[in-house]
């Protein structure tokens, strides 16, 4: 079975998938709900990225051996934090 399908319906659901949040952001925004609106915000930067917060900051970088992003995501270090 090809993954193809699956990859055109992901590319065009994204900016539905954006779209959604950002309202959520608003919404929360003019109600004045401060944390909703920091995760509502943190979603949107992560569609908008395609990068998850489960994800490693390796990822964006060509080359790094899939080995490598497996286990510092099994290990679930946060950027900062490892600093």
């Amino acid at each position: 079975m090809s993954r193809e399908p699956h990859i055109v319906h992901d590319y065009h659901s994204l900016p539905t998938l954006y779209s959604i949040l950002r309202a959520m952001f608003e919404i929360c925004l003019k109600r004045g709900w401060a944390i909703p609106t920091r995760a509502a915000l943190d979603m949107c930067k992560m569609a908008e990225r395609r990068m998850w917060s489960s994800m490693t900051p390796l990822r964006q970088f060509r080359g790094v051996p899939g080995e490598v992003l497996r286990k510092s995501e099994a290990k679930q270090f946060v950027g900062p934090s490892i600093l």
